[in-house]
């Protein structure tokens, strides 16, 4: 089997919370929507949100609207470090990289960059799609209504 088969979810260390995120888009519309969920250390699940967006320009875009809406929906529990997984590793390229580029999604990068200093310790971080199914699960249901 390949390391891609093997993994999944994994809660966060202690004092820090997980929030996944994801996009989904519908090329044919040019519409899609994003959902994410957080949790603790204690795999406990503090809350999960979709929403749905009538115009986006392609995947990347619904990616980082929805990290951007995960981050802001996250921030009643600023106290904590947060963890944002992804399954776009583009996504994560342009954050890691962001100060030596722009590009459309570079504006939603800055909001981001400015909710992320209210919590304790922050990153972003690539994760598998099958380590993502329930942030991909609440993305898909919103976009489906």
């Amino acid at each position: 089997m390949t390391t891609h088969a093997l993994t999944r979810w994994t809660k966060p260390e202690s004092g820090v919370l997980k929030l996944n995120c994801d996009g989904a888009f519908n090329g044919n519309k040019y519409t899609g929507s994003t959902g994410c969920i957080i949790r603790d250390s204690h795999e406990r699940v503090l809350g999960a949100r979709a929403r749905w967006y009538g115009a986006l320009t392609d995947a990347l875009h619904a990616d980082a609207l929805a990290v951007r809406d995960g981050v802001a929906f996250s921030v009643c529990w600023r106290t904590y470090g947060l963890r944002v997984k992804t399954d776009s590793q583009m996504l994560v390229n342009m954050w890691l990289n962001r100060e030596s580029h722009m590009t459309e999604i570079t504006p939603i990068l800055r909001e981001i960059e400015e909710i992320s200093k209210l919590f304790n310790s922050f990153e972003i971080s690539y994760i598998f799609r099958n380590a993502n199914l329930a942030a991909h699960g609440c993305a898909e249901a919103s976009r489906n209504l």
